[in-house]
């Protein structure tokens, strides 16, 4: 599932990016669409909502600041989310750079140039090096997922044990699951999300981990699970 926010003052211009997004994706992938007409809201939700959005579109003016500020206040909290610039000022492309900026696309935006965009967006999302990301204490912190063991979860607090420590943070295990690479990382219980590359042995009611902890196998998971291992 790809989360996408877009932001524009124009609702026509909204309507043809949410639109473009349709066109493309339809028959590619599961995605949702969140759209924004006001800078506050779009932060608002960006902030209090649960949802872990994969791109944000901005409608971006330097005259008035509209979008950079968003901007700025997004890569505040989130390194990772990918920021497409929508606009009509060129003299706003420096700034672009500064708040890392995935692209920065001209209007009027035609719908073959915003395909290359997402395209080579997503092609470099599954084919670049693979980190989980964690804000603790308003702070974004980067972990490589080969490190991670596993991630165990109590109510709203998951810990995730790596091979040198152990993180608490707050979260559903539903959300961490979708931030993770689908090849490595497998759901084995309500409770539990592995690291295929860190699993020794697996039982018919229980895993062993190379750092020797035992973990429950849910009935649920367990023919896929024994799928992944047999092939």
């Amino acid at each position: 599932m790809y989360n996408i926010a877009v932001f524009d003052r124009n609702s026509e211009h909204l309507k043809q990016i949410e639109n473009y997004i349709s066109a493309f994706l339809f028959d590619e992938c599961e995605f949702k669409v969140y759209r924004f007409t006001d800078e506050e809201k779009l932060l608002d939700f960006f902030e209090g909502s649960d949802v872990n959005l994969d791109v944000i579109c901005l409608d971006a003016e330097k005259s008035t600041n509209t979008g950079f500020y968003a901007a700025e206040q997004i890569r505040k909290v989130d390194v990772k989310v990918n920021i497409i610039f929508i606009t009509s000022d060129l003299n706003g492309l420096p700034l672009g750079y500064k708040f890392n900026a995935f692209d920065y696309l001209i209007k009027p935006v035609k719908l073959n140039e915003f395909r290359e965009t997402i395209n080579r967006l997503f092609y470099y999302k599954q084919n670049s090096n693979s980190f989980f990301y964690i804000k603790i204490n308003g702070n974004i912190e980067r972990y490589s997922e080969d490190t991670i063991v596993c991630f165990a979860s109590t109510a709203r607090k998951v810990t995730m044990y790596t091979t040198d420590d152990s993180v608490d943070f707050y979260a559903k295990l539903d959300e961490v699951m979708e931030q993770l690479d689908k090849a490595n990382f497998l759901r084995i219980h309500q409770s539990y999300i592995v690291n295929r590359q860190h699993v020794v042995r697996i039982e018919k009611k229980q895993l062993l981990l190379d750092n020797e902890d035992l973990l429950p196998i849910s009935k649920k998971y367990y023919d896929d699970l024994k799928k992944v291992f047999d092939n």
